[in-house]
């Protein structure tokens, strides 16, 4: 027979290498595979979501079976295609794909066919779904309805989270199309099982149970990042992670170019975390950050190369980046606003040039206030003494505006009198509430470094040949600490909180204010040494957010760094907690059930059957389905099936289990499976691709180990990098620790560049069983 498995990761590794074993099989096609498929089956260059494509292939080279595996095909119809020119296909049919493409979908036919599932209610307007948040409490479960590339689903733990959850997915959109509607559902509690089962619609042969590690971190603490007193850069400013608003759009970094962009999160995250978490502690960097997080990294002696590494591994002296280069915006003019003062009379319309502008703002947000008439705002005055080495520097920043403005000897002052000035410098506040408005923090480096200069020229000193800021205002210093990162320097904040201060002008003491102040450090990285590294327990809330590149700013203790977030998967087989009792329930209550009520509905199911099941205190409940083999439990799956795999998708795909099953059953192996899977540094975020892999053969030589491929390629006979899951390392055992130990001994013989890897997969089987 002639083959065609569509998709190219793990999971259509592991299926293309069990067909593989067939006698029936002649030649096997992967569409577009990947270097380990290419092994075992000649790769077409056929995207997966490419029906036509597919089906003119499978129709030219004569193809006996095609096997889909991603979700995206089938919920597309290709098998309808397929059914149309009556080529053999294993999969759902596009109905039948609504149990993963529509949660909605699914939902409503569990709820009418008495699946046990969790309490839910289904939204399109965020109003009527905050009401129903509110009389229903925290947690709850918010997914959208769609296909989300399985981020669809957001656990909230307090109702702000949930708001801001369905806020996100209606208007903000964050899952697109998928997120039209929304499902509200009470968060079921107790462990979670994958059970997959083959039917055609008469007949269901369940495989070998398996468990799955969806978290990243040890312990499935994840994603878990920064410490509760951590803040996030935003285009707002500096924010804690628990404060962020819908609209809100973080600080992203771009190792490659170093260049920081803004963008809103694909997810935000809050949640309790009690565990290790790994202090950096030092003058110019303080951060609380998980083991397992991942720190962007340039090692001391090699300076050029730059890569991720967990946080728990820094034992030697390396260099942490703190900041970046903004590409901001440019403006050539100011304009500024008109004003109705008295008789709807009308300022003119004033248009300055820009820099002129910067550098003045910088200059009376450093030293500068307005004053009131009877009328309202009336003059802005810009304090200097005449004996001071910038008074005339200063002067000449203020002669290039269009304003007539005197110098008050007696109070050492610029007065300048514009009513229209005063009016619009009055909403920057009084000198502790002072700001920098947006248009400035968000222009080019040249606007930022025109800006910190005229600052410093009204309230600023050189340290050591560099500018250090002052300012009784907390938001103005935090707004100058923004604009150092984004010229690729750094700075630490400090405050003074003398009781008193003196006047510099009438020499009068008075009750001071805390004093806060920041230095320039013209250089973009902190080095971290053995004693600035400690592993402390922590118990609270953490934050983190998933973003395009993976690395976000961060600050904590008025220091900045750069750091990634990440994600991670693992399975094992059988699951202990999966006994055969349990299973007779759940493909009673849960999969018969939903077959029979597809049925009534006039849908034919044939394919394989994933059901995600949480074991309740109540029993076993769905919660998800999907239309395909699962990722990674197939991996953990298939090595244990001694059965011909190509026997039973043939006869799922021709509706002919009943004569399968007449000759017997699944053969399954009686030892234990475990799968490990070794993801590229600052997956799920951006990641490196083209990092060379080493020690495939030795892991491949073990005994019963098998490596599966998901995101590599070949070239020059080297094996690369070219996905954020690169490998699914798989071994057999006698029992789950046996396998356990056999998988990670075979881990260790692999390395790439950033490579990371969970180092409790089956664990939690093993409690289990003790």
């Amino acid at each position: 027979m002639r083959i065609l498995v569509v998709g190219s990761g793990g999971r259509e590794h592991a299926l293309v290498w069990k067909i593989a074993q067939s006698k029936l099989v002649d030649k096997i096609f992967a569409t577009p595979g990947n270097a380990g498929i290419s092994t075992e089956a000649e790769c077409i260059d056929i995207k997966a979501d490419d029906v036509s494509g597919l089906l003119n292939f499978a129709r030219k080279e004569k193809i006996d079976l095609t096997v889909v595996g991603p979700e995206i095909p089938l919920s597309l119809g290709i098998v309808d295609e397929f059914s149309k020119f009556k080529s053999k296909i294993f999969g759902p049919n596009k109905k039948c794909a609504q149990l993963e493409a529509s949660k909605v979908f699914a939902k409503e036919l569990m709820a009418k066919y008495n699946v046990p599932t969790a309490a839910f209610k289904i939204f399109d307007n965020v109003k009527e779904a905050n009401k129903y948040i509110e009389s229903i409490g925290a947690p709850c479960v918010i997914k959208a309805d769609g296909l989300a590339a399985g981020k669809g689903v957001i656990i909230a733990h307090t109702l702000d989270e949930a708001r801001e959850a369905v806020n996100s997915i209606i208007e903000g959109r964050i899952f697109g199309d998928a997120g039209k509607q929304v499902i509200i559902e009470e968060c079921l509690i107790g462990e979670e099982a994958s059970i997959l089962i083959f039917t055609d619609s008469k007949e269901i042969i369940p495989l070998a149970s398996s468990q799955d590690h969806k978290r990243i971190f040890d312990g499935d603490k994840g994603p878990n990042c920064y410490s509760k007193d951590t803040e996030i850069l935003t285009k707002n400013g500096w924010k804690r992670f628990n404060l962020l608003e819908e609209n809100d759009e973080v600080a992203v970094f771009e190792p490659n170019s170093r260049k920081i962009s803004f963008e809103k999160p694909q997810k935000n995250y809050w949640m309790e975390y009690k565990g290790p978490m790994v202090q950096f502690k030092h003058r110019n960097i303080d951060l609380l950050v998980t083991p397992n997080h991942r720190m962007l990294l340039q090692q001391r002696y090699r300076k050029k190369k730059i890569y991720v590494k967990e946080a728990g591994e820094y034992k030697t002296e390396n260099y942490i980046f703190q900041s970046g280069i903004w590409g901001g915006k440019n403006q050539k003019f100011f304009i500024l606003p008109e004003y109705d003062y008295k008789f709807n009379r009308k300022f003119r319309e004033l248009k300055i040039n820009f820099i002129d502008w910067v550098r003045f703002l910088g200059v009376y947000l450093s030293e500068g206030n307005t004053t009131k008439g009877k009328r309202g705002s009336k003059r802005v005055y810009i304090s200097q003494k005449k004996s001071s080495i910038n008074f005339y520097k200063i002067k000449r920043i203020i002669e290039r505006l269009p304003f007539n403005f005197s110098y008050d000897s007696k109070y050492h002052k610029f007065r300048i009198n514009s009513t229209q000035l005063a009016t619009y410098l009055e909403r920057f506040g009084i000198s502790y509430e002072k700001f920098v408005p947006d248009y400035i923090k968000n222009a080019k480096k040249d606007i930022l470094i025109g800006f910190l200069k005229a600052f410093n020229l009204g309230d600023g000193d050189i340290h050591y040949g560099k500018m250090r800021f002052f300012s009784s205002s907390k938001r103005l210093i935090d707004d100058i600490q923004e604009m150092i990162v984004k010229i690729d320097c750094s700075g630490v904040i400090t405050v003074d909180k003398r009781k008193t201060m003196v006047n510099p002008i009438n020499k009068k003491t008075y009750k001071a204010r805390p004093i806060y102040s920041i230095e320039i450090k013209k250089r973009n990285k902190t080095s971290i040494r053995k004693n600035n590294f400690k592993i402390i327990n922590y118990d609270g809330h953490v934050g983190c957010v998933t973003v395009s590149t993976g690395f976000v700013i961060v600050r904590r203790n008025n220091r900045v760094a750069i750091s990634g977030n990440t994600g991670g998967m693992g399975a094992y087989s059988p699951a202990p907690i999966v006994t055969k009792e349990l299973l007779n329930e759940i493909l009673e209550k849960c999969v018969n059930r939903t077959i029979a009520g597809l049925i009534k509905e006039g849908i034919e199911y044939q394919g394989v059957l994933y059901t995600g099941i949480m074991l309740t205190k109540q029993g076993p409940k769905v919660l998800e389905f999907n239309v395909r083999f699962g990722d990674p439990e197939t991996q953990a799956i298939l090595p244990r099936l001694k059965s011909d795999l190509l026997e039973v998708l043939l006869a799922t795909a021709q509706g002919q289990l009943s004569k399968f099953l007449k000759s017997g059953a699944l053969i399954w192996d009686d030892r234990a499976c475990v799968c490990v899977v070794c993801a590229s540094g600052g997956y799920p975020g951006d990641y490196q691709k083209d990092k060379e892999i080493s020690g495939l053969e030795e892991a491949e030589k073990l005994e019963d180990i098998v490596v599966f491929h998901a995101g590599t390629k070949k070239f020059k006979a080297k094996y690369l990098t070219n996905g954020g899951r690169v490998l699914g390392v798989t071994g057999l055992g006698g029992n789950i620790k046996e396998a356990i130990d056999n998988t990670y001994r075979a881990v260790d013989k692999i390395h790439f560049e950033g490579m990371h890897f969970r180092k409790d997969i089956g664990q939690r089987a093993l409690r289990l069983l003790s």
